[in-house]
């Protein structure tokens, strides 16, 4: 999990260059796939 965690991770360096309305889907989608990568014990 830890792994796919630092890759989660990672993309935030590209969030900033989102606009606003970017960003909150980026944040949904990131949302997403931790609660995925939960629920399948990644």
């Amino acid at each position: 999990m830890n792994r796919v965690e630092e890759k989660l991770n990672s993309l935030f360096k590209y969030r900033s260059e989102l606009d606003s309305s970017e960003q909150e889907v980026f944040d949904i989608l990131i949302q997403y796939a931790r609660e995925v990568m939960v629920t399948v014990n990644v």
